[in-house]
């Protein structure tokens, strides 16, 4: 089967953006062939723009008759876009009791159109300045509100004699503080769970966690100390204490008094046990994100209600799987996930959010489409409105599922399995998904 001669990546969210994860040639299930050294330039084409064309020529060409088709992975954020010309300043603000996180930041140029307004045409025309950067992210995450100036100063001149503007992508999260010896206290409502987008132990203010402390103590606002520690200890739990100690995260700068701040998000959590059906629902107008799934038995006690003893023994017995994704109602049964710890009764452990529909428009063509006598282009469909309530947010990258284009589908489940795919690489999914039939 030949490759068609572009990989186009939708993602038309009101305010969402693309972030690309990995890029491989595969057959069926089977990886043929990882594309590391491509994956920074399609990441420089793509990242941060709600739509993508790649020429997938850039791969080279097949050998005849190989079983191949290009498989992208990439995340649809339901973020806020910034943009801020050069000279002027970007202004990142959430709101009471929420920090921002910055998902992508990138100072150049990527476009003819952007900030051109009465610039002459020479200082327009570069518009392959990707220049990606950390420094937003650095300024910042965990803050209210900041403001970044779009300079060279700041940034470094990628293309001297371009005009160039800074692109920033970012959500506001829920924000909690402890100051150091005490504890943090991070919950969830029932049936959700807590996902941790950031967290960092030290001093970036002199102000938090001040008072009745000496000068001496709080004047290093340059201790910036990320950690990975407090998503380790409480992801996937409702709710979870940390102590904010150098015990626990290590001392970045003695004599200084710290604190931990932490954002976070509560997606929602289902728990299934095996020979059950695990029934996922969004309300009217969303649909579901699942965010991760696993099958198995990672402690004693959950769906051990009048279970013989020796069966929930084993609790190092876990696999990932998509399987959750092709439908809302699922039995959870090692017929359908396998059996991966033969003799433990297992569980169906399910992480998801809902989406607003109008947010979510994804389409892979990964093969040419005549190949399965279909049209030649599959299409997005119209914009359909809905609920005006704002998206709950995705967790980070990190957070996703390896397979993005597994992830979305209708509360109401009004797909067909014929429909849904993966049949020969084609997976559509778009905004009116009772209507996919009618796209294809």
């Amino acid at each position: 089967l030949s490759l068609i001669s572009a990989f186009v990546s939708y993602c038309v969210k009101q305010s969402g953006v693309i972030v690309v994860e990995s890029v491989e040639y595969r057959c069926g299930q089977q990886e043929q062939s990882s594309q590391h050294d491509k994956l920074k330039v399609i990441k420089k084409s793509c990242d941060g723009k709600k739509t993508c064309d790649i020429d997938i020529q850039i791969f080279g060409t097949p050998d005849p008759g190989t079983c191949k088709y290009l498989d992208t992975t990439f995340a649809c954020f339901p973020a806020v876009h910034s943009t801020a010309c050069e000279g002027s300043t970007a202004n990142l603000r959430c709101d009471e009791g929420e920090v921002s996180v910055v998902y992508w930041a990138d100072y150049g140029r990527r476009d003819t159109t952007t900030c051109s307004q009465s610039r002459p045409t020479h200082e327009i025309q570069n518009s392959q300045c990707p220049n990606p950067t950390t420094k937003v992210a650095d300024s910042c995450n965990g803050k209210s509100s900041c403001t970044i100036e779009a300079s060279n100063s700041v940034f470094g001149d990628p293309c001297p004699g371009t005009y160039k503007y800074l692109d920033v992508v970012y959500d506001c999260e829920l924000h909690t503080v402890a100051c150091e010896g005490s504890q943090a206290n991070l919950h969830c409502d029932d049936g959700h769970v807590i996902a941790v987008h950031w967290a960092n132990y030290g001093r970036r203010d002199t102000s938090t966690c001040s008072y009745q402390r000496p000068e001496c103590e709080v004047q290093n606002a340059q201790c910036a100390n990320p950690t990975s520690k407090v998503a380790d200890s409480c992801n996937g739990k409702s709710s979870c204490t940390i102590e904010a100690s150098n015990t626990e995260f290590g001392d970045p700068c003695p004599g200084t008094y710290k604190y931990l701040e932490v954002a976070y998000d509560c997606p929602f959590h289902s728990i299934t046990c095996e020979h059950s059906y695990a029934n996922l629902h969004c309300d009217e107008g969303h649909v579901i994100v699942i965010l991760s799934a696993e099958y198995g038995c990672n402690d004693s006690t959950t769906c051990s209600y009048k279970r013989p003893p020796a069966q929930p023994k084993n609790t190092q017995c876990s696999i990932s799987t998509s399987k959750v994704a092709e439908s809302c109602s699922i039995k959870v049964s090692n017929s359908v996930f396998g059996d991966p710890c033969p003799g433990t009764y297992k569980y169906l452990d399910v992480v998801y959010d809902c989406e607003c529909k109008k947010y979510l428009a994804l389409v892979l063509s990964q093969l040419e489409p005549s190949s399965l006598g279909m049209t030649p282009s599959p299409k997005v469909d119209g914009v359909r409105s809905c609920s005006s309530q704002r998206p709950l947010r995705r967790m980070l990258t990190d957070r996703l599922l390896a397979h993005s284009r597994m992830q979305l589908f209708s509360p109401s489940c009004r797909m067909t399995s014929e429909q849904k795919g993966p049949y020969n690489g084609i997976w559509i999914f778009c905004r009116n998904i009772s209507d996919v039939s009618t796209t294809l």
